[in-house]
């Protein structure tokens, strides 16, 4: 497995002190900062499924102390792999590779972190997870042949790579890759690394958007773009947005009625009007685990039938999903203009996304990927 490149941290934009942004193959995040997005532990999740040694493993993998030899990592990784428990080939494959195995250190070399995340977590993830994981997993095995260069911080190499792939071409604007060309440093290279990123998650939500319009049963469920909102020069809300869509489902018109809906249940959720309101303003962005909380309990008192609840949690949790990482990336996004802006030495960062701020990009650039990923389906299938 090709190691990862270690980044110099880029400031994530979160309420508090801000985290460090953990890239991987060119511009993605590895699967534990992905997860963090989501506001998922990574650990925390495999170890509530009995699977935390897959944490650990990766961990130590990605993470070899300096110094240290291939024997003390051997001992290290033989006592974290289950004894008396078949593991995912793909894990069998890099023990094989870390014990010198010439066949399984050739074979390792194509595979990326995101890959081996997948290996691991097996088919345990909802449908638009999925779609999402995969995306990862094709930019990354495109970028398995520019990770040399980028160690070596031969920046100009790894932009020329960028546009020539077909793969790659569409994350980067002219801009991003004249940014990445003249780098020399990891540096000066973040800015437009970060671009690319802010399009890649854009991007995937737009690719589960569609995946999700075509999948059988589903084609009827309404697309992810109200959560963008209009072009009105106003403040993109997917968290407000979310709850009024919400609403809407449940054919309600007021945060009052979806509380009446609430109290109505067996169970009912444990929240308030005052919650509510912060949510729709977008004062804050609902929290997972009460809105769930509350979903259930007005599903619960409206169905019977227990597959017709699970069905509508199904997609009120993509669209959940979706809101948040659309959340996530426009505050990555915001964070980064406020500061270029406020900065001596600007970088122009909003040049790099070919805009003039972060509302007006999510806004352009969403509905532009809906027809990407539309068209190249519609290629695929041969329609």
């Amino acid at each position: 497995m090709p190691t990862q490149p270690a980044s110099r941290p880029v400031r994530r934009p979160s309420s508090g002190r801000p985290k460090p942004l953990a890239l991987c193959s060119v511009f993605l995040l590895t699967p534990e900062a992905d997860a963090k997005l989501d506001g998922i532990s990574l650990r925390a999740a495999l170890k509530a499924d009995g699977r935390e040694y897959l944490f650990k493993i990766f961990e130590r993998v990605m993470r070899c102390q300096p110094g240290q030899s291939q024997r003390q990592l051997i001992v290290q990784l033989d006592a974290l792999y289950p004894k008396g428990r078949e593991v995912p080939p793909l894990l069998d494959l890099i023990r094989r590779a870390i014990y010198g195995d010439p066949v399984a250190i050739s074979e390792a070399e194509s595979v990326g972190l995101w890959q081996c995340w997948k290996a691991g977590l097996g088919e345990r993830v909802p449908f638009h997870q999925r779609i999402a994981m995969d995306h990862a997993i094709e930019v990354e095995q495109a970028c398995l042949a520019i990770l040399a260069d980028l160690r070596d911080k031969s920046f100009d190499r790894v932009a020329a790579a960028i546009a020539f792939d077909q793969r790659l071409r569409p994350y980067a604007t002219d801009t991003a890759l004249g940014c990445l060309t003249s780098a020399t440093s990891e540096v000066t290279a973040l800015p437009a690394r970060v671009a690319c990123l802010c399009e890649f998650l854009l991007s995937q939500v737009a690719r589960v958007d569609v995946a999700m319009q075509l999948r059988r049963g589903e084609k009827g469920s309404q697309s992810f773009s109200y959560l963008v909102g209009t072009d009105d020069g106003k403040r993109c809300t997917p968290g407000g947005n979310l709850i009024r869509w919400i609403q809407t489902r449940f054919g309600v018109v007021t945060l009052e009625g979806l509380l009446a809906l609430n109290a109505k249940g067996q169970a009912p959720a444990v929240i308030d009007e005052s919650t509510l309101k912060r949510w729709s303003s977008d004062a804050v962005f609902p929290s997972g685990t009460k809105l769930g909380q509350l979903v259930l309990s007005v599903l619960k008192s409206r169905y019977d039938v227990g597959g017709v609840v699970q069905a509508e949690l199904t997609v009120i949790g993509a669209h959940y999903w979706a809101a948040r990482r659309l959340h996530k990336v426009l505050q990555i996004a915001r964070r980064l203009h406020a500061i270029d802006r406020s900065a001596d030495e600007r970088i122009r960062w909003m040049q790099l996304m070919n805009d003039t701020t972060p509302e007006t990009w999510c806004r352009r650039r969403y509905p532009l990927w809906i027809a990407h990923w539309q068209e190249r389906d519609e290629v695929a299938s041969g329609t």
